[in-house]
């Protein structure tokens, strides 16, 4: 058995020793086997590798022998001491020193409520060094340290503490300062509620090397200004080093800390002049001078820096660029000047502000400087030019920036914040990046700000097309859609009469051999055109069908329908309707008037059908659809002069509409009873009133006679459809006066459309051609 009673003894080696008591403090026990204890209030006995708890005891592991190198000679050298350098407050650092100091060690940082407790790893702290955190506050410290490599033995450091507990908290904001200027740094003291006897006497230091009392004028505030001349006593208090300057605050001998309410916390100022460049950390001390202790914690500071005068920061802002611009004409100028008020008419016109200012106001401004004529590149478009005309009340005359620039070399001052409008003229439509430039003439035209906006330059049609703001309002029907203006009435701006407008339908997916597509023009020209599309090869992008041209005049209205089938159609159809205007037959101008999509399911078991027109006697017309199903489940669709008849059918009851406007329907119950002349092969027409009504008078039974009345209509339509035969519907008419325009013929375009299925859909133009 071994008794210790020495400070940092070490027993090792590969002898065996049964027991060990440990009677002192650091005592590292690492022979295999051996039982150490240690006595109460020792710190630091470790057995092996496991520390030992005062009054307690561990058993040293067998792997804790020394064993003989390789080489039979050297041993591990044991670590023997550690020690603690450095204050216990919080925001200080803390330095282990271990014995020998080329030991190589593991470092493990622990704390306990009091300095014979129970120590725990403060998580992290693993290094030689340690800053003292709030967590820390009233707790013992101490470091551990175990050797590793050629080093071996655990050691324990003294514990350190209580750490003082934090009393006051003082802040300050980081500033910076012009030298040789005053300045004025607030510093806060505010409490944390820990206890305080409100008679102690307080005072607080600001400590700041690298100035010396020469260096800095103090001015005076409320309460006296602070004091450079301390002694040594309160230089160490605030922990100054030799040569830093030591600020004091408040009354030689402290004030009572329960004179002020630092619960809200209490401001005071530092108010003064530093007179040498550079970059100085103020550290703040609020000391109890009757308890002898630092209230607030260690490290807190602001820094100044001081710097000579500087140039403040120049900007442009530049408003109104997103404007639409419209090319016209330039002005006439002589050397881009134009003299009065009145010299450039700016009415209606919106100006583009250019704002020079001081984003960063410094001290300084500039002496002499000028804003250079702007650098114009044309992205869009080539060969424009722009003008930017300013006005000058000072000289009465308009200056074309462009040519001039602003000034001839004037002054900007520190804070300087100037707005000035001009208004932009250009002569060709596209897109300009525009750059301001402001340069320092004093200084080799130096830049000091420059900023690049976009001005856009539309051409009087594009502006025109822009305020119409029109839209296609896209309306699905059985197998197609209809598309229209979303306004019913249009006044066409002056800039677009004349423009012709067409339609182009591009679709999203390419349409199978066999696909009939017709689009129906409802506009003050009525022209519907066929075509029939498909194949694999055509891109899903690529499909673009158009119809039209008619004049875009004053008042115009335009409605298209669309009707897409066949056989082998896709079910869904997908794509975009645009109106596109131009006034050079499309060739190079097309100008995007509306555009809307549209997203339809067409029935791939349409029926198909047998169209036929002839011609009957001199005037009249008939147009023959023979289907292979039953056409009283149909809804058929006629289409006349661009107004358009939609006849609605069952077996009993057939409803004429024309724009959706039911029409006056005249049904003939007794056909005996009406004065019939005969036509050709029992069809006759009746003379017996003012206008003269063509009806189909079949006299057998099994067949209706109709005739229809709506106005001013001379066009005569009547229709006959077989209740025996329900796959034929027949349609007839005679055009007038009112279906013929300028000896030209009239379209018809006739649909038969059954829920999601509908018939061939066929054109017949020309009529007054037989068999066409």
């Amino acid at each position: 058995d071994v008794i210790v009673n020495a400070d940092g003894a070490a027993i090792e080696g590969t002898g065996q020793v049964k027991n060990v008591a440990a009677n002192a403090n650091n005592v590292d026990v690492n022979t295999p086997g051996t039982s150490v204890k240690a006595a109460e209030g020792t710190v630091g006995v470790t057995a092996g590798s496991k520390p030992v708890n005062p009054g307690g005891s561990e058993t040293v592991p067998t792997e804790s022998a020394v064993k003989p190198s390789p080489g039979g000679g050297s041993r591990t050298v044991s670590v023997s001491a550690i020690s603690v350098e450095g204050g216990a407050k919080v925001g200080e650092t803390l330095t282990a020193k271990v014995t020998p100091d080329k030991a190589t060690v593991n470092y493990q940082w622990q704390r306990a409520d009091a300095e014979n407790g129970t120590y725990e790893d403060i998580s992290g702290a693993t290094g030689k060094t340690y800053t003292l955190t709030d967590a820390d506050q009233d707790m013992w410290i101490r470091v551990k340290a175990i050797g590793e490599g050629s080093y071996s033995g655990t050691v324990y450091s003294d514990s350190v503490g209580p750490v003082p507990v934090i009393k006051m908290i003082m802040s300050a904001e980081d500033i910076e300062v012009v030298v040789g200027s005053e300045f004025t740094m607030p510093v806060t003291v505010k409490s944390t509620g820990a206890t305080i006897d409100s008679d102690d006497k307080v005072r607080f230091y600001g400590v700041i090397p690298g100035l010396t009392a020469d260096d800095i004028d103090l001015a005076e505030i409320t309460g006296g200004k602070p004091t450079t001349n301390i002694d040594e006593i309160e230089r160490n208090y605030a922990g100054a080093n030799e040569g830093d300057l030591v600020l004091a605050w408040g009354p030689e001998g402290g004030f009572s800390v329960g004179s002020l309410n630092y619960t809200e916390g209490v401001t005071t100022h530092f108010k003064a002049t530093i007179k040498k460049l550079g970059v100085y950390t103020v550290t703040f001390v609020f000391y109890d001078l009757t308890t002898g202790e630092q209230l607030n914690a260690a490290g807190e500071s602001a820094t100044i820096t001081v710097r000579e005068p500087a140039k403040s920061e120049y900007g442009f802002e530049i408003t109104g660029t997103d404007q639409d611009f419209v090319a016209g004409e330039l002005l006439e100028s002589s050397d881009g000047i134009i003299a009065g008020e009145d010299g450039v008419v700016t009415t209606g016109l919106t100006p583009v502000n250019v704002t020079l200012r001081a984003t960063d106001i410094k001290e300084l401004g500039y002496e002499k400087v000028k804003v250079l004529p702007p650098n114009v590149a044309q992205t869009k478009g080539s060969g424009g030019q722009l003008q930017f005309w300013a006005y000058s009340a000072d000289d009465g005359l308009w200056f074309d920036a462009a040519v001039h620039g602003w000034g001839s070399g004037f002054p900007i001052t520190a804070d300087y914040d100037v707005t000035t409008p001009i208004y932009v003229f250009a002569d060709t439509a596209g897109t300009y990046e525009v750059t301001f430039k402001l340069v320092d003439l004093n200084n080799e035209r130096a830049v000091i700000a420059e900023k690049t906006e976009t001005i856009t330059v539309l051409t009087p049609a594009e502006k025109a097309v822009k305020d119409l703001g029109l839209d296609m309002v896209v309306t699905p029907i059985n197998n197609g859609f209809k598309a229209k203006f979303n306004k019913d009435s249009i006044t066409v701006p002056d800039a677009l009469n004349g423009y012709k407008i067409d339609v182009f339908i591009s679709l999203e997916s390419a349409l199978p051999e066999g696909t009939k597509v017709t689009i129906l023009w409802n506009g003050n020209e009525t022209e519907a055109k066929d075509k029939t599309v498909g194949g694999t090869e055509i891109r899903l992008s690529d499909l673009v069908l158009s119809g039209g041209p008619a004049n875009f005049t004053a008042g115009a209205v335009a409605e298209w329908t669309v009707l897409i089938g066949g056989e082998n159609i896709e079910e869904t159809l997908k794509g975009t309707i645009r109106s596109i205007i131009s006034n050079d037959g499309f060739e190079e101008e097309r100008l995007l008037l509306a555009e809307g999509s549209f997203d339809f399911i067409v029935d791939t078991k349409a029926p198909t059908a047998e169209w036929n027109v002839a011609k009957v006697g001199d005037t009249y017309y008939t147009v023959t659809l023979k289907a292979d199903e039953d056409l009283s489940k149909f809804t058929h669709h006629t289409y006349m002069s661009g107004s358009p008849l939609n006849i609605e059918m069952d077996d009993d009851s057939w409803t004429f509409k024309r724009n959706d406007t039911i029409m006056d329907l005249q049904y003939i119950s007794d056909i005996e009873n009406i004065n019939f002349n005969e036509f050709v092969d029992g069809k006759y027409y009746d003379k017996s009133g003012d206008e003269q009504l063509a009806i189909e008078a079949i006299l057998t039974d099994g067949f209706g006679a109709y005739y229809l009345k709506e106005g001013e209509l001379k066009s005569v339509i009547f229709v006959k459809y077989d209740v025996n035969d329900k796959t034929t519907f027949t349609l007839a008419f005679e055009p007038t006066e009112k279906t013929v325009k300028d000896g030209t013929a009239v379209d018809v375009l006739l649909a038969a459309v059954q829920g999601s299925k509908y018939s061939l859909v066929d054109t017949f133009g020309n009529i007054k051609t037989v068999n066409q």
